[in-house]
């Protein structure tokens, strides 16, 4: 009895095992599909194709491409939000969290990139999805970092401005590129290579902008 209990838990995760890479492989094939058709071009069948499995398998793993498509975004801002609040949330001093905040937010557009594509998906069609996934998932805000722009201001390092403008702009100064890409390599002719040292140059570049456009002249 207890050799049959061992087998069927054995099998079981095994089965879970071949489930989870299932879930993944498909996961990483419809973010493929998305970010080369966009939501509304792809069908499921080219996700189906993408994963190398049919497509009634497909349906019984996610039901929809809406289903597929909100376990991608899920999975990603998961990873992704958490440290970049994390970075706005340090002890680290105003000037070096800036350089930090622009390098590090860089390095996980470049490993998430379809990520600014599905942000602009949501924003536009599933608003509501997009703030009750924050409310349940992340209980920080950016307060600690909107308060240091205050301290900074109040100690006339820094123009007095709105802190939450100065919050958004560096957000948009850091993920324009990643929204726009194709239009940027087309109107800049960039090539792959170019795009990339573009991006890396900007690591240095933005936080040398932001701070010469805060500080008291």
């Amino acid at each position: 009895m207890i050799w049959l209990n061992y087998s069927v838990n054995f099998i079981e995760r095994i089965m879970a095992s071949i489930e989870h890479q299932s879930e993944d492989t498909i996961l990483k094939a419809a973010q493929k599909v998305f970010l080369k058709r966009g939501f509304h071009g792809t069908r499921m069948q080219e996700i189906a194709d993408e994963a190398g499995i049919n497509k009634a398998l497909l349906h019984y793993y996610f039901r929809s491409k809406d289903k597929i498509f909100e376990a991608i975004f899920s999975a990603s801002f998961k990873h992704f939000l958490p440290q970049i609040l994390e970075i706005l949330d340090s002890d680290e001093p105003f000037e070096q969290k800036i350089n930090t905040f622009f390098s590090k937010y860089i390095d996980l557009l470049q490993k998430h990139p379809h990520i600014p594509n599905f942000i602009m998906h949501e924003v536009a069609h599933n608003p509501e999805r997009l703030q009750s996934f924050f409310r349940k998932h992340f209980e920080t805000t950016p307060a600690k970092f909107l308060k240091q722009i205050k301290d900074e201001m109040d100690a006339g390092i820094i123009e007095r401005q709105d802190p939450r403008q100065i919050l958004v702009s560096m957000l948009a100064l850091a993920i324009f590129p990643f929204a726009a890409k194709p239009i940027i390599q087309f109107a800049l002719d960039m090539s792959e290579d170019d795009f990339k040292s573009f991006i890396q140059d900007r690591k240095k570049f933005l936080p040398e902008f932001v701070m010469k456009s805060l500080r008291k002249i």
